[in-house]
């Protein structure tokens, strides 16, 4: 053995010494390994507590504890990769059946052979040393994974925040409208029971459910009278646009955004566009977007008209309930009309009173 080489220990557990003296002597004929005896099972599992070892060698008669009852002893308090060998006589199968249940790795019978031994030891040492670089391995696979996770989900909010200055610098009254509907389909989401996931994932992807207005030419993106005719096909062209402009994005927050650009003017019965979905096959974000985004457009002025009362805009959503939207959906966004009236306060229209 190298003098610098720290030696690998076996725990040796039995109440005989002269057992322990030749266990000894055998454990020593593998390189760079040393036993460590006790005649004490309980002192044993107490070393075994507070240092490692790559084999553990113990006998089933004992007086402090049997061999079955020590090794279930240490497997109960963690250490769970360590092979043991228990010694037993030939005819007690039934205890080695119990043995394996509890954690035995292998049995030897008495009188025990040495050359057998040394050969077991060997093989179960290395099947440990093995096991536990698989293990290390796999640990070091999944900090890996997990740090490239975190740098593309880093990744994702600065592409979506680069999105929202976006729309912001093209159209500051579409980038108000897109905040409020982002904070009022949170708020629909968190009283329908959605997992925190999904309701963080939907309030982010909402932030730029109308980012296809930025393909809209400006004749109708900044008109200041109702849109007619061809006008109103440019417009609606925006579920298209915008979809196409995400296309490729696969992380969460992006892949939710494109379902809700796409599908957020879907009507419940079918009569939306551009797909003509219905009922659940129209995505659940979308359809939370629907409503969403419906309440802002009635409430906030345009330079054409004044914005709708909240009482008038409630009774237009709910009578379109089961008709334009999901009834559970307006029944969510009723429960949570205070809250919806507080974020309408903090983001305030950009077209004044006329």
């Amino acid at each position: 053995m190298n003098a610098n080489t720290t030696p690998n220990k076996v725990l040796v557990v039995d109440d005989v010494e002269t057992n322990l003296t030749v266990f000894a002597k055998v454990v020593g004929q593998i390189p760079e390994t040393e036993a460590v005896c006790f005649t004490s099972a309980v002192k044993a599992l107490e070393w075994a507590g507070q240092n490692e070892c790559v084999l553990i060698i113990v006998d089933q008669s004992m007086p402090e504890l049997s061999g079955i009852e020590f090794i279930s002893q240490v497997r109960s308090r963690g250490n769970s990769y360590t092979p043991i060998v228990m010694i037993t006589g030939h005819s007690e199968k039934e205890l080695q059946r119990e043995a394996l249940k509890l954690g035995a790795s292998a049995f030897l019978g008495k009188p025990v052979d040495p050359v057998a031994f040394v050969s077991l030891a060997r093989n179960l040492i290395q099947l440990r040393g093995a096991r536990l670089e698989t293990m290390a391995k796999a640990g070091a696979a999944h900090a890996d994974q997990q740090s490239a996770t975190e740098a593309l989900f880093a990744q994702e909010r600065n592409t979506l925040e680069a999105l929202v200055k976006i729309i912001d610098l093209r159209d500051p009254r579409t980038g108000d409208h897109c905040r409020r509907v982002a904070l009022f389909s949170e708020a629909i989401a968190s009283k329908m029971g959605l997992s925190m996931i999904e309701v963080t994932q939907l309030a982010q992807a909402a932030r730029i459910h109308d980012i296809g207005k930025l393909s809209m030419p400006d004749r109708v993106l900044y008109k200041t009278s109702r849109l007619l005719g061809d006008e109103r096909d440019a417009a609606k062209k925006h579920v298209v646009d915008g979809t196409a402009m995400l296309a490729g994005f696969t992380t969460p927050i992006l892949h939710a955004a494109a379902e809700i650009v796409h599908s957020h003017h879907e009507r419940f019965d079918g009569t939306g566009y551009p797909a003509k979905l219905a009922g659940p096959a129209i995505p659940l974000f979308a359809r939370i977007v629907a409503v969403a985004d419906t309440f802002s457009a009635l409430t906030s002025r345009r330079p054409w008209r004044e914005a709708a009362s909240v009482s008038i805009a409630v009774e237009q959503i709910e009578k379109e309930s089961g008709f334009g939207f999901e009834p559970k959906i307006v029944g969510a966004f009723r429960d949570v009309m205070p809250e919806l009236l507080d974020i309408r306060a903090e983001v305030p229209d950009l077209v004044p009173a006329r």
